[in-house]
């Protein structure tokens, strides 16, 4: 083999046709004694052509980069929230748990605001960078005049008008409670969120968090019961067409006990419960992103 000899005297290995090729068009260049190729003897016509195709090369890299990063487009994150009306479906006689459910959601001390806060933070800080788009700024958002009053159709961002045992949302600060409802296109909360950003977006997304019991052991009305996180991400393009939806669940490790088929329901231990799956949805939610990301592009 040949070996070539640069202006910085470092010898990189030719391959037998490249080697050829110098044999035959720059034979002054080799020495033969030692089997090296001094760059510095190239005919100086050869050298400028071989600049001229670096050049061009080089020209070429940087306008696909730019191209690719002109072509990244913006999407609105316009709800985040979750339900504090834990769901008792999956359980024997749902239906008389409401009472509990809705005291449970009324306590204090049921707070899921940091639960909701630290999965908020995760999405912004890690799944952010999975997305084949960016995300717009949460501030230009939060602080758009029309955001701020705008009144979804349905009423669900008046839930602190609501009687206490009928709220039902926490939310992370400055963002409206919307909802996805069946109804004409123009009372679609994500198409009057995409006539308020304009021309600033190219899609919106809705994020919440949903919490249910689910029976890990049960027989003859006792057993143990968890908690399942359920996440949902949707995003809309500017025709108000569905890009993506993801729909993640994870359930905790522990329990709670339950007696004649009703579950124990106190905050000091459901809030542990609802803090372990929704850790361990951030995990799952990951790799499952990254999945969807990649076809989302195209559609957006």
């Amino acid at each position: 083999m040949i070996f070539f000899q640069g202006s910085m005297y470092t010898v990189i290995k030719l391959s037998k046709k490249k080697a050829a090729h110098y044999i035959r068009h720059e034979p002054r260049c080799i020495n033969w004694a030692s089997l090296t190729f001094d760059h510095s003897l190239i005919n100086p016509k050869n050298q400028m052509k071989q600049i001229r195709i670096g050049a061009l090369l080089v020209l070429a890299i940087i306008l696909h980069v730019n191209s690719f990063a002109q072509a990244r487009k913006k999407v609105a994150v316009v709800t985040f929230y979750c339900d504090k009306w834990i769901d008792m479906s999956q359980l024997d006689g749902a239906a008389s748990m409401a009472a509990t459910v809705g005291t449970l959601a009324d306590d204090p001390s049921f707070d899921l605001k940091p639960v909701l806060q630290h999965f908020h933070d995760v999405f912004f800080n890690e799944y952010a960078k999975l997305f084949p788009f960016d995300l717009v700024p949460e501030s230009e958002v939060l602080t758009n005049e029309q955001y701020k009053a705008f009144e979804s159709y349905w009423g669900e961002g008046k839930d602190e008008d609501r009687g206490k045992l009928t709220q039902r949302y926490t939310v992370i600060d400055g963002y409206k409670v919307l909802t996805e409802m069946l109804a004409k296109k123009e009372k679609q909360n994500q198409n009057r969120m995409l006539e308020i950003l304009g021309d600033k977006v190219d899609g919106v997304m809705f994020v919440n968090l949903d919490f249910s019991m689910v029976p890990k052991v049960a027989v003859g009305g006792m057993g143990t019961a968890g908690i399942s996180s359920y996440c949902r991400m949707k995003v809309w393009n500017k025709a108000g067409e569905k890009v993506f939806t993801v729909n993640e669940t994870a359930n905790s490790k522990g329990s709670v006990a339950m007696v004649k088929g009703v579950p124990v329901m106190k905050p000091a231990e459901i809030l542990p419960l609802c803090e372990d799956s929704s850790n361990r949805l951030i995990e799952d939610l990951k790799k499952r992103i990254e999945k969807v990301a990649k076809k989302a592009a195209e559609k957006l």
